[in-house]
Parts: structure tokens; C-alpha cells; sequence
């Protein structure tokens, strides 16, 4: 299984240059079947990918990291607590955020 999930991230890896290595479990399905998560689901962790203004009025930077704390309008944008590279709190539509997965 190990295998199959490292293939899949090479493959993954080649087709996107916006891959995220994993920070989150794989969705459990019948039997051994598992699927990665491809839109960002309430406290998972996202990173941007592109500059956002903070609710502050800071500019975070592409890359930064954080936790969907509330999803808006059916998950069409979702208010992010970024804790990388500072503190701030953004809102972002779906678009703009790539799923992070851990596969610990």
C-alpha cells in the first residue's frame, strides 16, 4: 500500500508543481480503498497559493500555512487561521488553497 501511495504523490508531483506533500490522513472507503482529500475541510491545514491581505490589512505571502476555521457559502471560500510565516487570520476562495496532507 505504501508503494501505491508513493507512486501516486511522484505522479502527482510531475503533473502539479503546486503539490504539497501530505498532512492529513487519506479518507478511509469500503475495504482498503483510500482517497486524499481535495478540498480543505473544516481544521484542516491549507497553505496559500498566492498573497492574501490579512483581516489585519497584512500582506501574507504564497506558501503560508494555516487552519480552516470556518468554510463560507458551501465551501465556495473559507476564513483561515495562518500560523506560517506569522500570526493572521485571511479569507480565501476555494481556488486559492492547496490542501496540505501529512502521511504519517
Amino acid at each position: 500500500m505504501r508503494a501505491a501511495i508513493t507512486l501516486l504523490r511522484d505522479f502527482a508531483k510531475a503533473v502539479s508543481p503546486d503539490y504539497l506533500l501530505p498532512m492529513t490522513k487519506p479518507v478511509r472507503l469500503e475495504g482498503d480503498l483510500q482517497r486524499w482529500p481535495t478540498a480543505p475541510v473544516l481544521f484542516g491545514t491549507v497553505a496559500l497559493r498566492s498573497d492574501q491581505t490579512s483581516w489585519d490589512g497584512e500582506r501574507v505571502p504564497a506558501g503560508a500555512s494555516g487552519t480552516v476555521v470556518e468554510v463560507l457559502k458551501g465551501g465556495e471560500a473559507y476564513v483561515v487561521d495562518v500560523v506560517e510565516p506569522f500570526d493572521a487570520v485571511v479569507t480565501v476562495v476555494a481556488h486559492e488553497l492547496n490542501v496540505v496532507i501529512d502521511d504519517d
